[in-house]
């Protein structure tokens, strides 16, 4: 069913309602924790850093990139990207990186920085 979502979400072009769906679905499929969960296990920042990893995950797919294809362009290994966009998985992520990915996708930095209000 997440899959589906997202399939049909990219294809419809939708940005940051799009962002909010697809959250959701990851909730729904149990992949990321919500509501009280996130703040017995993990702290703000740690959310921060999951949906800055969800939201390059949906540029890059948005761009019809693999993780392989984006690594390469910006210079850092794809087993690194994995971890910075799995959503199970807390990957701090540098400046410079964000960076070079937003440039790559033609997309404000800042876009990657906007979190959810829980």
């Amino acid at each position: 069913m997440c899959r589906i979502a997202f399939r049909i979400a990219l294809r419809n072009g939708y940005d940051s309602l799009y962002y909010k769906q697809f959250a959701s679905f990851l909730q729904v499929c149990k992949l990321i924790p919500r509501g009280d969960d996130m703040s017995k296990s993990w702290d703000i920042n740690d959310k921060r850093f999951i949906q800055i990893g969800l939201r390059i995950a949906y540029y890059r797919k948005l761009n019809e990139m693999t993780q392989d294809q984006l690594a390469e362009r910006i210079g850092i290994t794809s087993k690194y990207l994995s971890q910075v966009e799995t959503p199970s998985c807390v990957q701090p992520i540098s400046l410079k990186t964000l960076f070079a990915i937003a440039d790559l996708f033609h997309v404000p930095p800042h876009k990657f920085l906007e979190f959810d209000k829980d």
